[in-house]
């Protein structure tokens, strides 16, 4: 019987909805959802639930690598060996991305104001829409990359302990993480932003 990859288990990004977010996020605050000032709170919590746990997770995923290689022993198999390279181009895929996210994309939106300037030039709509296409095309290609990993790591074969076992559950808590925070961005920050940073009609 053929074994279920993590991609064909679990698969749930889909499942998060923009009206959950916001609920969880302006359920005690005067801030109304669909307003420009709701950007301020959302990209906060993005850095602190996502952003920041991310690196906490790729440090275990590569320490529970790490573990099954030296189970392995002198010749890991080859599955082993391409977890191990894919897990060192996420880890620079998502350090980059997060890291032009975190100094040049958030604080620009900060500055922004909700586009109080009566021009393109001055409200920066032009910086923003590229800034903005970067980030989508970052996030597409670190999408791919989770699945290319997903389909490397196996799914559930009955054996829940053991140094396999351990990447398959700590990589099913990070691509459900990273997917989780990519869809806050894509669905949710940049429609908001994409709506507030259109230029003025003629």
């Amino acid at each position: 019987m053929q074994r279920q990859t993590i991609n064909e288990s679990s698969r749930d990004s889909s499942e998060l909805q923009r009206r959950d977010v916001q609920a969880e996020l302006f359920a005690d605050s005067e801030v109304a959802p669909g307003s420009w000032q709701a950007a301020g709170p959302l990209i906060d919590h993005i850095i602190s639930n996502y952003h920041r746990p991310s690196v906490h997770l790729l440090s275990k995923l590569r320490r529970c690598i790490c573990d099954a290689v030296e189970c392995a022993g002198a010749k890991p198999c080859d599955q082993l060996r391409a977890l191990k390279a894919c897990h060192g181009e996420l880890q620079l895929d998502l350090a980059h991305q997060m890291m032009k996210e975190e100094i040049r994309l958030f604080p620009r939106l900060r500055r922004y104001e909700g586009g109080r300037c009566d021009s393109i030039e001055q409200n920066g709509s032009l910086e923003i829409a590229a800034l903005v296409r970067a980030a989508r095309a970052d996030h597409r290609k670190t999408l791919d990359l989770l699945t290319q990993i997903g389909e490397i790591v196996p799914g559930s074969d009955g054996q829940e302990r053991g140094p396999v076992a351990e990447i398959r559950t700590m990589f099913a808590r990070i691509d459900k993480q990273v997917r989780r925070r990519i869809h806050l961005q894509d669905e949710v920050l940049f429609p908001l932003i994409e709506r507030y940073s259109r230029p003025p009609r003629a």
